[in-house]
């Protein structure tokens, strides 16, 4: 497992990866288990089986999807590490297939560049995230025509789940994450993106 300060460094920025390494400063251990994320695996599981049942005959089109484009971090106003440590964070989304592509390029405060992708489809199946040298996994399930969820595992068990929101005026992506700590404790942070290019 790894540390909270992982942990933490990655749900900052949302959680299409998690873990960027342990000398970022201190957050909340997440300590996950099976259903600790909804109050029962098995509520889960049947949402999870229901929606990849219904999409294995209809997948949805992610065709001039509003959160295809280029998107930039805002660096949140409350910051979990003194100095923020990226100069720039940029999020990239776009067609893959009949799913999408994610890609994430970090710009530290030194100048080193932290590159993770994921490539998948709306399915609730489990797809590894690249760029990380542990076994990471995000579920994409879209929930309406401007947002989606996401299911992030580590090591197979489930760690976080988020909500990313597109606004109505298509310029603000906004991704909820939720794990929980060390004694159980939900802990909800929030990253916001501006769209900078939006897809051809």
């Amino acid at each position: 497992m790894k540390s909270s300060a992982s942990s933490r460094s990655l749900l900052v920025l949302s959680t299409w990866f998690f873990v960027l390494g342990p000398s970022l400063g201190p957050g909340p251990s997440f300590v996950p288990s099976p259903g600790s994320l909804d109050g029962g695996q098995g509520t889960k599981d049947q949402a999870r089986t229901t929606d990849q049942e219904r999409t294995k005959h209809q997948a949805p089109s992610t065709k001039d999807q509003p959160w295809f484009g280029t998107w930039q971090q805002v660096p949140p106003s409350k910051k979990w590490f003194d100095p923020w440590p990226y100069q720039k964070v940029t999020l990239r989304i776009e067609p893959w297939d009949d799913g999408l592509r994610v890609v994430y390029d970090m710009v530290r405060r030194r100048g080193g560049v932290t590159h993770i992708e994921w490539t998948g489809r709306f399915d609730a199946k489990d797809y590894p995230v690249q760029g990380v040298d542990y076994v990471l996994t995000n579920a994409y399930r879209k929930l309406s025509d401007r947002s989606y969820e996401i299911v992030v595992k580590v090591d197979g068990r489930d760690a976080a789940v988020a909500t990313a929101v597109v606004s109505s005026d298509g310029r603000t992506l906004s991704v909820e994450t939720t794990e929980h700590d060390a004694k159980g404790r939900p802990v909800t942070t929030t990253a916001n993106y501006q769209k900078t290019v939006s897809n051809a």
